[in-house]
This record gives C-alpha cells, sequence and structure tokens, in this order.
C-alpha cells in the first residue's frame, strides 16, 4: 500500500465515522409548553449606512398576550454577522420598543417600558458598551403620533408627559388597568 492509499483509506474511515456519528435529530411531538418558547420577530430598523440593524425579539412567556410590549433590542452587525442585546435585562422592565436611528446611524435612541407605564428613553452609541438611559422623563406614546425624532444627529426631540399627568391611551390602558380600575372605583365612592 503506498502512502497515497493510506490517506485515501483514512479519509474514508474518517468521513463514514463522521456520517455515522451524526444521527437523525430525535423527533418528539409538539406541547403545549413549546408555544411559550417561541420568539417572535418585531419591528426592524437599519443605520443609515446598513451595516447594523436593531430587531425587536419578543421575549418568551407565559402569556398570549403581546399587545403588551414584552419584547428586547438587540443589534445586528452585518459585517460580523453577531447578535448582541442592547435592551437591559433588569426585571423592571417589561419591554423595550421604538428603536429609531440617528440620521447619520451612529447613534440610535429606544424606550423602554416598566410595571408603572413609565416610558423612559434609552440612547446607545455606536462603538459604546451599553446604551444608557435618559433619565428624568416619561415619554408620551402613543400608535399614531411620534414619541421621538431625531432633530440632528446629536440631538432628540422627546415628547413627555407632565408631572403628574394622568396617563390615558392604549399602552398605558393595558399596562395599568387593573390600578386604575381601582382608583376610579374609590373616586365613585
Amino acid at each position: 500500500m503506498t502512502r497515497r492509499s493510506v490517506a485515501i483509506i483514512s479519509l474514508g474511515l474518517i468521513l463514514s465515522f463522521g456520517v455515522a456519528a451524526q444521527s437523525p435529530p430525535v423527533q418528539r411531538r409538539l406541547k403545549p409548553d413549546d408555544l411559550f418558547r417561541v420568539r417572535q420577530v418585531g419591528a426592524t430598523a437599519w443605520s443609515a449606512d446598513g451595516r447594523y440593524a436593531t430587531i425587536e425579539l419578543g421575549r418568551p412567556g407565559r402569556s398570549l398576550d403581546t399587545t403588551l410590549p414584552s419584547s428586547e433590542i438587540v443589534l445586528l452587525d452585518v459585517k460580523t454577522r453577531t447578535l448582541r442585546a442592547l435592551s437591559s435585562n433588569a426585571s423592571g422592565y417589561l419591554g423595550f420598543f421604538n428603536a429609531l436611528w440617528s440620521p447619520d446611524g451612529r447613534r440610535l435612541a429606544f424606550l423602554s417600558v416598566d410595571a408603572s407605564a413609565a416610558v423612559q428613553p434609552w440612547v446607545w452609541t455606536v462603538g459604546a458598551g451599553a446604551p444608557r438611559p435618559v433619565r428624568g422623563l416619561d415619554v408620551r406614546f402613543a400608535a399614531n403620533e411620534p414619541a421621538m425624532v431625531w432633530v440632528d444627529n446629536e440631538r432628540l426631540a422627546l415628547s413627555a408627559w407632565d408631572i403628574g399627568a394622568e396617563k390615558s391611551g392604549a399602552l398605558y390602558f393595558k399596562i395599568l388597568r387593573g390600578p386604575n380600575s381601582a382608583a376610579q372605583w374609590r373616586k365613585l365612592s
């Protein structure tokens, strides 16, 4: 046997071992709990240069109610083909949504909402580690009007609630319907 035939035999053994080691995937029936592991892909926003995209990914949970913002914001780096979470994983936030790139694509703004229906803006700069929250503002969010708009590459205009204002709208109703109903009932009594 020559060296060449030994190499061919060795390669054949490796290939046959590799095929044998790859067993067919185990099949099982779909169970109801599997439905609560599904992540839904939501809104996508591209940076001006096309290098990055933000994607809203729904968090899997025990509820099929998709009307509440329960997504996280992930960043797709097209060049490196990687996904990275930008939103906080702190339990105080119900979800993140409404990602918006600055005109030059160097900054990203998005919103978070917590259990008290406070909507907070966050800003991330390309190349920075984590996004930073903009404190002291409760952004007014309505489906038919923009909550925030980039004025230029560095300035963001936000629509915010007055301090102590009674919040109204679909988002606020969904989050606060229990506490608001109880408060309204007390007022009527």
